[in-house]
């Protein structure tokens, strides 16, 4: 059975067509950015906050913003197969005077933890639906713009009128911003979507409209607004938004909350991964000593994956490298400043909700609900979350034995501030051969026996493995 024509030689649609693949979205969608020179020139503050505008215009696509993507483009292909099977049945509807829309549209949820890049997607995304392209369908018909879909931002607490003021703005047509919104102002945007080709409605930083006890009787209130212009709604916020919105009746659950979209923080050995820490690399130059494959597990610890938290670890660890030699406007920033970074005051958000996260994942404890998933993970969701755990496991694993193995007098030493804590070489299961074999152990050399350690207790020590222990793997004894 082959599949209709009007499915793909639809002019409405064209646009989605060069760009619901992986390939065609994952070009169009990054954003580079050159070397930035002349920081030193700065003073440390300034130099700070021109980093993070820079780094900031980055975006590296991963698998999720793109799923992510192509989900939002597949609702608008399918809402125009049924809203434009047809020439005539466009140039009828739109030289209407007003238009039956959809009941029920389709309505999703995507939501995700904040700094996860939702909104930095988004921003992609409108940047390929800008300049529409004209379309005449005959000469009864005026050219208008294909806008293919409005993304609207909350900003306060909404009311109709200011949800319809806004989709009138996206439409450019004029109104009386001090006049009532009546059901014919409604009408005349709901015939101006169909006329100008909208195929979808996102709604982005949606948890914003309200908090407390009843935020998530506003949420539910301010989607059915959205709804009633009869086009598919996707609704992107938080997960506080979320559960919220689960607490509410069933029926609106079961209309807006049915099949989410999740999207998590980047795994430490997802490719993505490395190639958004490269592009930080190229875009600061030689003075981020990183390495974004050898050095992924530590980065991953220190940002939980997620895209914000990346761009303020370095940008605080730049600044406090400054601050720290403000003699010398070239400074280097390798693990050693990023780990400083990671532990400073300046970080404290991020660390405590990076470290809230990880103990939910590996424990199971309870915690915010702005930090806590509202949904079961299935899917692909489910394989990156199982991921994003296996490596905390194995980062612990390796953690837990570099530390049981330090003598009492070396415990002593470290709680003391006397010596620092050793660091670790977490286990590389996600590099390339090549990539493992480029890695440089980070494991401390043996402490010196310090006044501390008595010779007693140098006596009890088990002696050296074997070569046979050496040689062993798991599963041998």
């Amino acid at each position: 059975m082959s599949a209709p024509e009007s499915w793909f030689k639809n002019p409405f649609v064209d646009r989605l067509q060069t760009l619901i693949d992986d390939e065609s979205l994952r070009s169009a969608l990054a954003v580079t950015v050159p070397p930035l020179q002349g920081l030193g020139l700065l003073p440390a503050d300034a130099a700070a906050d021109v980093l993070f505008t820079h780094l900031g215009q980055i975006y590296s696509p991963n698998r999720q913003g793109i799923a992510f993507a192509k989900r939002i483009l597949a609702t608008g292909w399918a809402y125009a197969i049924s809203a434009y099977p047809d020439i005539g049945t466009y140039i009828r509807r739109s030289t209407s005077a007003r238009i039956k829309v959809c009941d029920e549209p389709i309505t999703w949820i995507a939501t995700g933890l904040a700094g996860v890049g939702k909104s930095s997607l988004l921003d992609k995304l409108l940047r390929l639906l800008r300049d529409p392209p004209l379309y005449q369908a005959s000469e009864h018909c005026p050219a208008r713009r294909l806008r293919t879909g409005l993304i609207l931002r909350v900003s306060g607490k909404p009311t109709k009128q200011s949800i319809t003021i806004s989709m009138a703005d996206a439409l450019d047509l004029e109104y009386d911003s001090n006049a009532k919104i009546s059901d014919a102002t409604v009408k005349r945007i709901q015939l101006e979507l169909y006329r100008q080709g909208c195929l979808f409605i996102v709604v982005d930083e949606s948890q914003a409209i309200a908090n407390g006890k009843q935020a998530g009787a506003a949420f539910v209130n301010f989607v059915a607004e959205v709804r009633k212009f009869g086009l598919p709604v996707i609704v992107v916020g938080n997960y506080s938004m979320c559960h919220g919105m689960l607490a509410q009746h069933s029926q609106n659950r079961q209309r807006m909350l049915s099949d989410p979209f999740i999207m998590l923080p980047y795994p430490a050995n997802d490719p993505d991964y490395f190639e958004h820490w490269r592009q930080y690399k190229s875009a600061c130059g030689e003075w981020l000593a990183i390495d974004p494959v050898a050095d992924a597990l530590d980065l991953n610890r220190w940002t939980g994956g997620e895209s914000r938290a990346m761009l303020h670890l370095v940008c605080i660890a730049y600044k406090l490298r400054r601050i720290a030699q403000p003699n010398q406007s070239d400074v280097l920033v390798n693990r050693a400043a990023l780990k400083d970074a990671y532990g400073s005051r300046a970080y404290a958000v991020f660390r405590e909700e990076i470290e809230l996260v990880r103990d939910q994942l590996l424990t199971g404890t309870k915690i915010r609900n702005d930090l806590e998933c509202p949904f079961e993970v299935a899917g692909e969701a489910l394989k990156i979350q199982t991921e994003i755990v296996n490596d905390l496991r194995r980062a612990e694993v390796h953690r837990s034995k570099l530390e049981s193995s330090l003598t009492p007098s070396e415990r002593a030493s470290i709680a003391g501030g006397i010596r620092p804590a050793p660091e670790f070489l977490p286990v590389a299961h996600h590099l390339s051969p090549s990539a493992v074999s480029d890695l440089k152990p980070t494991l401390p050399k043996p402490f010196a026996a310090s006044s501390e350690t008595s010779v007693k207790a140098v006596g009890r020590r088990r002696p050296p493995p074997s070569s046979s222990d050496v040689n062993r793997t798991w599963g041998q004894k």
